[in-house]
């Protein structure tokens, strides 16, 4: 009776204890899915806005100092998505969106040296549209990852 007993608080404790885990990883998708949402809204945004700042900063420098806040920003929001731990059923979406914030962090690294150092030159930035082509592939990606949140 007692091993009986033993092994039947074994096995209610196992399946507990297995209910904990699922219960972390829903935990989990959710607070990486409220994350992703925030960086979706954050880059359409600016892919909403950037050509136009692009536009504003060849003509005024004013303009040029808010682009390169705005880009900042931007550098900031994809540093933080890519140290997120993705759900296992969205790692291949994740890992999309993650290299293509490398290639932006590392174009946007290269204007914000050019803009301390004085050589930073908003009319390149219209005729290289590589930041602005960037944007719009994790856009797509995004959709992606919008169509998995619903």
């Amino acid at each position: 009776m007692k091993k009986r007993s033993i092994w039947i608080i074994s096995l209610v404790l196992m399946f507990a204890l297995s209910g904990c885990g699922l219960i972390s990883d829903v935990t989990n998708t959710v607070d990486y899915i409220d994350e992703a949402s925030e960086y979706i809204n954050m880059m359409t945004a600016f892919s909403n806005e950037g050509p136009n700042l692009f536009d504003q900063a060849v003509q005024d420098p004013a303009a040029a100092q808010e682009l390169m806040n705005r880009l900042t920003q931007l550098k900031q929001g994809m540093e933080e998505f890519n140290s997120l731990t993705p759900p296992e059923s969205i790692q291949e979406i994740h890992q999309q969106i993650e290299d293509a914030n490398v290639q932006m962090i590392g174009a946007i690294d290269s204007y914000e040296k050019g803009f301390q150092d004085g050589t930073f030159n908003p009319q390149q930035l219209l005729q290289n549209n590589e930041l602005i082509q960037t944007i719009q592939g994790i856009n797509n990606t995004l959709q992606e990852l919008e169509n998995f949140q619903q």
